[in-house]
């Protein structure tokens, strides 16, 4: 593991600095622009999260899984050799699926001012925003949507338009010139310079070039022709940073219409900020802008649209007397571009997490409930669990309204679990929690349990839920922090949004 914080933002500083220009500074051959947006900058930081897992794995033991992912993770096994080339047979059978399949027609019925850009479950969670707007404005709402969803949308008759990948609105001529293209734009020699030497990188490389590339490309292809034709006035998306939020936010720059993002997570510490390419930032909060200070975007504070604020009655403040406490342990440990500020290998710090409440009576339930884009598994094979533990398999909302105690990661639903008023304890293995630590545990609103104290965690929940002051005090911040942070929830934040949509597109 780094020794020192200084370390690890000279990693991360190597990582995002190398992600945003190694084609046109080691790989020139490969610098293509498609209408004159660069791929280089459509897939930063897919190449930010691959460079994070090499300059991570400097420090511990692991191995990349699916460097054929363009946001590929660090596992503690590896695959067998079986598994390893049936992989190899169903991408190649995929790739060249792609390659030859017929051609689909981008057709757009009518003009829509505005273009909602989405996938999975951010989309999912704007369905109340979509239905509002869709009385305001001719909407359509695009990205990889699921079959519940499109079912949703075509009730409410909004418009959208699907897609899972954008090759298939290229004709096959232009996908085998695109594909000839980068293959044949090697080179004989490897740069000398970290990571390029890793065995990893040849395989990354070929990726690219055979994968990736090319559906960038397509991306922004799909991304003209559906603003063109749509006469956009304004995109709003979920994300611009990842391979399709980006293709679509850049080629809209260049088509002069304006862009904005919808604040999906909490910000705790300005990281990956540079890879965000959005004009507009649309924030939860004055104080949230404050944190990404350095955010190149316009920052308009509407609020967020998916949250709800709940009217929770008085906590039971004599928990300690319950014949069972429920305690959810919301677990996101640094991972992605954030695992280069690792202090402590994440399997370590879930065995000792899992040791100190194993210390806590029977009665008290344990519920394990980790991130959406975190591979728990490794983490949790060589450990026995009790039998008053469990894993999650409802709806986080549910999950923290049938529970008593909150333990967080840095994570948006540790956040949730305080529009709840539910006592929250906040652990996590970074530099930067260490050194910086952040707005919810310098404020008091979760205590902070030093990642050197997971094994006594026991001592600590019972120390606190045995003192009624402390809760109610906690509670009472927890009020402040939360109307500090959101300014606006649900339907207020959907009004907010609408009177920024109105400025722009009439202005």
């Amino acid at each position: 593991m780094p020794k020192s914080y200084q370390e690890t933002k000279k990693n991360y500083s190597l990582s995002a600095n190398l992600s945003n220009s190694w084609i046109s500074r080691y790989y020139p051959k490969l610098n293509f622009k498609f209408k004159g947006v660069a791929i280089e900058t459509v897939q930063a930081f897919s190449q930010h999260y691959f460079l994070s897992c090499l300059f991570d794995l400097e420090n511990q033991s692991g191995l990349v899984m699916d460097v054929w992912a363009n946001y590929p993770l660090i596992v503690n096994r590896g695959t067998n050799r079986f598994k390893k080339i049936l992989e190899i047979l169903f991408r190649t059978y995929d790739l060249v699926k792609d390659t030859m399949h017929a051609r689909k027609q981008v057709q757009v019925s009518k003009i829509f001012p505005l273009i909602i850009l989405g996938s999975g479950r951010h989309i999912e969670e704007l369905f109340g925003l979509i239905t509002f707007l869709h009385r305001k404005y001719d909407i359509l709402v695009v990205g990889k949507l699921n079959e519940h969803f499109k079912k949703q949308l075509s009730k409410s008759s909004i418009d959208y338009f699907d897609f899972q990948s954008g090759l298939s609105f290229l004709d096959r001529f232009s996908r085998l010139k695109y594909l000839a293209y980068f293959v044949s734009r090697g080179q004989r020699s490897t740069p000398r310079v970290y990571p390029f030497g890793s065995h990893y990188w040849k395989k990354r490389l070929w990726f690219l070039r055979l994968v990736q590339f090319p559906e960038i490309v397509s991306l922004l292809s799909l991304a003209n022709k559906l603003l063109s034709l749509s006469s956009a006035r304004l995109l709003l998306t979920t994300t611009s940073n990842d391979l399709t939020g980006s293709a679509f936010c850049l080629m809209a720059h260049k088509l002069g219409i304006p862009s904005a993002e919808i604040q999906h997570g909490i910000w705790l510490w300005e990281t990956d900020a540079q890879f965000y390419r959005s004009d507009y930032e649309l924030m939860w909060s004055k104080q949230q802008a404050e944190i990404v200070k350095n955010m190149r975007q316009v920052k308009i504070e509407v609020g967020s649209p998916f949250l709800k604020k709940y009217a929770v009655g008085k906590n039971d403040f004599a928990i300690q007397k319950k014949k069972t406490i429920g305690i959810l342990v919301l677990l996101a440990p640094p991972f992605g571009t954030e695992a280069i500020f690792r202090s402590i290998e994440n399997g370590t710090v879930t065995r000792d997490l899992i040791n100190g409440l194993s210390k806590l009576p029977n009665r008290f339930l344990i519920t394990v409930r980790a991130h959406p884009s975190y591979n728990k598994g490794g983490d949790f094979k060589a450990i026995d669990l009790p039998s008053n533990f469990g894993f999650s398999t409802h709806p986080l909302a549910d999950d923290i309204k049938n529970n008593d105690i909150v333990l967080t990661g840095a994570t948006t639903a540790g956040f949730q679990a305080m529009l709840y008023k539910k006592p929250l304890f906040f652990f996590h293995n970074s530099w930067l929690q260490e050194v910086d630590g952040n707005f919810m545990t310098k404020s008091g609103a979760a205590v902070n349990v030093p990642i050197k104290s997971l094994p006594k965690i026991d001592r600590v929940i019972l120390k606190f839920i045995g003192n009624p002051r402390a809760l109610a005090k906690q509670r009472s911040i927890q009020d402040k922090v939360v109307k500090n942070c959101c300014d606006a929830f649900g339907k207020d934040s959907y009004q907010k949004i609408f009177d920024f949509i109105e400025h722009v597109i009439h202005s």
